[in-house]
């Protein structure tokens, strides 16, 4: 058998597509695969890299997934940062918990049973647990709950002093006072436009108490005029036989309040008494007329014997 016969020579132009099918082998090739000891490296033709596959044929599922632990270190100062395009970072595990680690030790720990987010803490009991002091501008409630668990008072603070404290014993609350002694106590002043004790505070009224008040001392500044007026030369004093007939027919004295009156209305101490000392003035007055009387009768008395 002759070579002639049995095996043609390729013509140059064969030959020329067998070159360039072998380089853009060799090229795809190199691409798809490149080996490392026993870890794995496909890069595909998607665009797509896995690393650390334990199966050559392995197609990742992302644009880079890798098996195994992933470590990144910075070289140069500018340059220690993590840019995510789509800012979403994505933890897909069964088991393990998400944690971020500074100087070898974890800030922030996200829990992969329940989403539960702790600073400072690996073991969170609570939606965002924070080991430690938190500082924010603002706190807002959506249910408008703040509650402390634990064993402790709640207090609020402000300049470095307790200004609000709420026992956790008892739920005594102190303005300006860590150990109230009551419901309500208050260290300082106390403003208010209407308050109401034990009762309902009926309309057209600042302060009501359902109760007996006690006070060493209770100061009632009238609006109106004080009932000097009566000692002036202008003022008309009922006659004694005026009022004795308003007495027989109202069974109380000239501008004072009746019984039923003060049954259904209560009476007003700074009017009350403005009245009674009226009521004295005009009673002097009688006093002094009769005794201007008796002492012109005594006169004439002794005129007649």
């Amino acid at each position: 058998m002759s070579i002639t016969n049995d095996y043609k020579i390729p013509s140059k132009m064969n030959l020329l597509k067998i070159l360039i099918l072998l380089i853009f082998s060799v090229k795809v090739a190199v691409g798809q695969w490149a080996t490392y000891n026993t870890n794995h490296t496909r890069h595909t033709n998607s665009g797509s890299v896995v690393i650390g596959s334990p199966s050559y044929s392995a197609v990742p599922a992302e644009k880079l997934e890798v098996f195994g632990n992933v470590r990144v270190t910075f070289t140069s100062i500018g340059t220690g940062n993590l840019f995510l395009g789509g800012g979403l970072l994505h933890v897909n595990h069964a088991g393990n918990n998400f944690s971020l680690r500074l100087n070898n030790t974890d800030r922030l720990t996200v829990m992969n049973s329940n989403g539960f987010v702790g600073i400072n803490t690996t073991s969170p009991v609570d939606q965002l647990h924070v080991n430690g002091n938190l500082r924010a501008n603002q706190i807002r409630s959506e249910n408008g709950v703040f509650s402390a668990e634990m064993s402790s008072n709640l207090v609020l603070q402000t300049n470095g002093g307790s200004r609000l404290t709420i026992l956790h014993s008892n739920g005594f609350v102190g303005i300006n006072t860590t150990t109230p002694t009551t419901n309500l106590e208050v260290n300082g002043s106390l403003k208010t436009s209407s308050a109401s004790i034990n009762s309902t505070l009926p309309a057209g009224y600042r302060f009501s108490v359902g109760g007996k008040v006690i006070a060493e001392e209770v100061v009632v500044k009238l609006q109106s005029n004080w009932p000097d007026y009566v000692f002036e030369q202008d003022y008309r004093l009922r006659s004694l036989e005026e009022v004795a007939s308003f007495i027989k027919q109202n069974k109380h004295l000239p501008e004072m309040p009746s019984l039923k009156e003060v049954e259904e209305n209560g009476i007003s101490i700074g009017k009350m008494n403005a009245l009674l000392l009226k009521k004295i003035e005009e009673l002097t007055l009688y006093i002094l007329e009769l005794k201007a009387e008796i002492s012109y009768l005594k006169r004439d008395n002794k005129y007649l014997k």
